[in-house]
């Protein structure tokens, strides 16, 4: 009974709590948090003091929801670059002054958001160094793989997202080389069962590859609607004639 009644305050306080209005600081850490981790709404709800998961996604989904949102045009990203005049992003106090050159007037928040990891200078994009590589397994020992903010930080040149993507998605998986059968037959089996979500398929299969690895071998090879019959000459002269254009 004490139990209960201990878990319904802290039901209550979070109820109270999260009708209260977000600030301008709680906002910006959650699009921050959500760029780095995604959507996992139970997990970010964990940053935040009495902000229940559902809380915390009906907040983000209200702050995508108005006209100023959509994908950022290639002559705002040179504006917002050139506006940026080559600083990195904590370089930066005046986000209005910033906002104000711009030719389309978004939020100062996702200005912040996308000049941090799309325009900011000083962060690298592309194929990792062997170098960045082992610095990056180095940090993710050390501060641990749930504080890739931290990793960032030390990083200097990558983002916290690039850095938990490339540890996630490429270097915690480390086998490669050809799929068995077994290995194929299970991803058949689970793609059947849960679609094409190859993150959830390779965490129920226990298949050892990254979901990009599993996604390209099932895309290319074991997708059903793969035609696998014998080339006709005509594809074949179709070919030739793509190549040579």
């Amino acid at each position: 009974e004490l139990l209960r009644e201990r878990a319904w305050r802290v039901e209550r306080q979070a109820s109270l709590r999260s009708r209260c209005n977000w600030t301008k600081e709680e906002d910006e850490k959650l699009l921050d948090l959500i760029a780095t981790y995604g959507k996992r709404w139970t997990m970010l709800s964990g940053h935040f003091v009495d902000r229940s998961p559902s809380n915390v996604m009906n907040r983000y989904r209200l702050l995508m929801d108005v006209s100023t949102r959509g994908p950022w045009t290639k002559e705002e990203l040179e504006a917002l670059a050139e506006a940026g005049q080559g600083k990195a992003f904590h370089e930066i106090q005046d986000w209005k002054a910033i906002q104000r050159q711009l030719p389309r007037q978004r939020p100062t928040y996702m200005i912040k958001q996308t000049y941090k990891h799309t325009v900011d200078p000083n962060i690298k994009h592309g194929r990792w160094s062997k170098e960045e590589t082992e610095k990056l397994q180095e940090l993710i020992d050390r501060y641990g793989e749930d504080n890739m903010q931290q990793v960032a930080s030390v990083m200097g040149s990558r983002t916290a997202r690039q850095c938990l993507e490339r540890w996630r998605w490429q270097l915690n998986n480390p086998k490669t080389g050809r799929f068995s059968k077994e290995e194929g037959e299970r991803i058949l089996e689970a793609v059947a069962k849960y679609g094409e979500n190859f993150a959830v398929v390779a965490k129920v299969t226990g298949v050892t590859r990254t979901p990009r690895h599993i996604s390209q071998h099932y895309h290319n090879v074991l997708a059903p609607d793969i035609d696998r019959s014998e080339w006709t000459l005509a594809e074949e002269e179709q070919v030739y004639k793509t190549c040579l254009k």
